[in-house]
């Protein structure tokens, strides 16, 4: 996404927050607009700050040291 998508997306969500919340949180709309896009852009990559930075060197994704373990018979079974 480009830098003037990116501005309309954000002013869309200032407008849609202002819009439908209350009379109190007009007054001071911008921590809401930053929750909800923050809400929007879950899993976008670098359009959300609350994701943490990724600080692998090998841009590999990790397995899980202990993998999860299925208790006997309990697995599916075909028919």
């Amino acid at each position: 996404m480009d830098d003037e998508t990116i501005l309309n997306a954000r002013i869309e969500v200032m407008r849609m927050v202002v819009d439908n919340c209350t009379q109190r949180d007009i007054l001071n709309p911008i921590p809401i607009a930053d929750k909800v896009w923050d809400w929007v852009c879950q899993g976008s990559g670098k359009l959300c700050s609350c994701r943490p930075e990724d600080n692998r060197k090998d841009d590999s994704s990790t397995a899980a040291q202990k993998p999860r373990r299925v208790r006997k018979g309990s697995t599916s079974q075909s028919v």
